[in-house]
């Protein structure tokens, strides 16, 4: 059965945030924060969006990753997979060895793999 697209996590984080943050409406925000402008992919963050969604003082984890920036940029499957897996939104910088998770689940999770994603996706794929 397909999700929603109306109701779905990403459309529903963007209404409740947008007209708090700028004055934003709901297609500009999807469009500026979210790295996958469709309702029901992956909550990875813009730039943009992290900082919409620290202005807001959301609260956020910090876990140092095992894997470089440009290593996780150039392997799609990892990306796809941390779409797949991570249930929060989160945003990955380019320069910094770091993934900053909005959900304390996920981050607790992730920690407990020692910021190594290929092995948290791996050991985690056989949940869904």
């Amino acid at each position: 059965m397909l999700a929603n697209p109306l109701n779905s996590k990403k459309l529903q984080i963007t209404r409740a945030l947008c007209p708090e943050v700028n004055g934003l409406t709901v297609d500009e925000a999807m469009t500026l924060w979210w790295n996958s402008t469709r309702p029901n992919s992956g909550l990875r963050l813009t730039k943009v969006g992290f900082e919409a969604f620290t202005q807001k003082e959301i609260k956020h984890y910090l876990i140092n990753i095992q894997q470089d920036p440009k290593y996780i940029r150039n392997k799609p499957s990892l990306l796809m997979n941390l779409d797949r897996h991570l249930d929060c939104p989160y945003w990955i910088p380019v320069r910094k060895q770091a993934i900053y998770l909005f959900g304390e689940e996920s981050a607790t999770m992730l920690s407990l793999y020692n910021g190594d994603l290929e092995q948290y996706m791996d050991n985690s794929s056989s949940w869904y």
